[in-house]
């Protein structure tokens, strides 16, 4: 560690302040703005050798990608969630955090720091996109809820919100209203046709994406109830999973595992799922498992979602259905298998219903790529009861 420089970087919207911890010299601090400028000159004051952290985050990830190309400077993102030290801190100032980095990275061992694997390109593109698409669908539904309420305050109870979901359907019913709520809903529509116009063009990039990882999205949307959104979500948060040792530390970075207390070796309490990692993911799981559970070929997580359901009530079977989905995605990704239970057949009537017809079927098996009785041995495995087979759905 001698002659090493650790350098703690504290982000704001407009500036950054950075602390420099060297042995045996005093502590060196410099400010400076977050433009372009201003992080050009910040990668000019880094030396070879040094090491920087930062706490994760989407300007994070963009510094960091500009740092890394200076020769020898190594660049940890840290996950804020788990830097109690600061956030645990009544002194709360960009100073203090970024000199309480620079010692986190100076005193712990690297394999003991809560790292974040900074995101390729496609990856961040892929998260932006189910986020803005996650913001969209929310932005609908808000405004739906309020041009239903305008129907309700004047007395036209008899118009529901199905009733205004199509943009030619919102036209007709207008006319039951007059006044000010009149013009309140038809600005409303304005702003929901705006919104549904948005979610066309951002379903199109959605799509642009999964044809250009055509093998990916093909085994992802294999199993039942997984369809582009869910798809671009997994590849984006979760990637080709190379960075999970299994599927349960997938379930708990996608923040689908119970919350549990312990005291030694007594587990006091569990509770509800932490919620931690990312809100979109976490919509397009338990919405694929809603679609999984209703559909024919979801008959494996229909039976888990009954016999939880009985138990422990609709909301919570399906964030466990959710869970099996997501980690019966990691394991097909890790194989490169399709989804045992679906047959050639409803996979290309799957990704014709989303214009993804283009995507060439069978191609990404592991063990029968270029077998002609690929089908046939898949065939057989899905006559096979559940326990039979390996990817099925564990009880």
């Amino acid at each position: 560690m001698e002659g090493k420089r650790f350098v703690g970087i504290d982000l704001a919207k407009r500036h950054y302040e950075a602390c420099v911890l060297e042995e045996q010299r005093p502590i060196r601090r410099w400010s400076g703005k977050t433009d372009f400028e201003g992080r050009a000159q910040l990668a000019r004051n880094l030396c070879a050798g040094d090491v920087v952290a930062l706490e994760a985050g989407a300007s994070a990830i963009n510094l960091a990608r500009r740092l890394m190309k200076v020769e020898g400077v190594e660049v940890v993102l840290l996950n804020p969630a788990s830097l109690a030290i600061i956030y645990g801190s009544m002194k709360k100032t960009d100073k203090e955090d970024s000199l309480k980095l620079a010692r986190i990275i100076q005193t712990m061992p690297k394999e003991s720091l809560p790292i974040v694997a900074l995101p390729s390109k496609e990856e961040e593109q892929a998260r932006r996109l189910a986020n803005q698409q996650m913001f969209l669908k929310q932005e609908r539904t808000r405004m739906l809820n309020r041009l239903h309420g305008l129907f309700v305050e004047q007395g036209v109870t008899t118009i529901t919100k199905k009733d205004l979901a199509k943009q030619k359907a919102r036209s007709a019913t207008l006319l039951q209203l007059s006044g000010v709520y009149r013009t309140m809903a038809s600005q409303d529509c304005t702003l929901l046709a705006a919104i549904e116009e948005q979610i066309v063009l951002v379903n199109e990039e959605i799509h642009q994406m999964l044809c250009a990882r055509q093998g990916e999205a093909e085994i992802l949307m294999s199993i039942p109830g997984v369809g582009p959104v869910a798809a671009l979500a997994f590849l984006g948060f979760i990637g080709n999973g190379d960075r999970f040792a299994n599927a349960s530390q997938v379930s708990y970075y996608a923040g689908l595992v119970p919350r549990v207390d312990f005291s030694g070796d007594s587990v006091h309490h569990v509770g509800h799922i932490t919620k931690k990692g990312s809100p979109a993911l976490r919509r397009a799981l338990v919405q694929a498992a809603w679609s999984a559970v209703r559909t024919p070929m979801g008959s494996h997580f229909r039976e888990v979602y009954d016999r939880i359901a009985a138990r422990r009530g609709k909301r919570i079977a399906i964030v466990a259905v959710a869970r099996k989905i997501l980690e019966l995605m990691y394991t097909l990704m890790k194989k490169h298998e399709l989804y045992c239970y679906a047959t050639a057949e409803q996979r290309q009537r799957k990704l014709k219903l989303y214009k993804l017809g283009s995507l060439q079927s069978g191609t990404v098996l592991n063990s029968t790529i270029g077998s002609p009785h690929a089908e046939e041995k898949r065939s057989q495995l899905c006559q096979l009861p559940i326990g039979y087979v390996h990817l099925c759905i564990s009880s």
